[in-house]
């Protein structure tokens, strides 16, 4: 991080495992970016369409029900 305290955006959008969650999910920085930006002027939402040639995360498993 380029400083103590609270990390920038930049700094998060540059750790490896953000970048790895990012591209399973499909999105870039700069769609990230793009979202703080319009959230920061209170524009109103509008969701970011993943790339087509995103890869698909893995499904999770259902939990198992717990029995007593």
């Amino acid at each position: 991080m380029a400083r103590e305290g609270e990390p920038t955006l930049d700094d998060l959008l540059s750790e490896p495992i953000i970048r790895k969650v990012m591209a399973v999910d499909g999105y870039t920085p700069d769609d990230i970016r793009t979202l703080m930006r319009r959230a920061g002027a209170r524009e109103p939402f509008v969701k970011i369409p993943k790339p087509s040639n995103s890869v698909s995360a893995p499904q999770r498993r259902p939990a198992m029900p717990i029995s007593t």
